[in-house]
């Protein structure tokens, strides 16, 4: 999934519950975890409540 992601964001922002939508193979708490760790890596950012994207968008 950590993978995946980024791919995911490849379209622009997304919200937490778009990102959920669209992975829909994983659990909601995965994906919210996996959000985190991807953030503190540097490799996406969240940029808002809830909100993220790639670096430079």
């Amino acid at each position: 999934m950590a993978d995946r992601i980024p791919g995911v964001l490849a379209a622009g922002r997304l919200s937490t519950t778009q990102i959920v939508e669209i992975l829909p193979a994983y659990r909601r708490s995965s994906v919210l975890s996996t959000l985190s760790l991807l953030a503190r890596e540097g490799r996406i950012l969240r940029v808002g409540h809830g909100v993220y994207a790639l670096p430079g968008e």
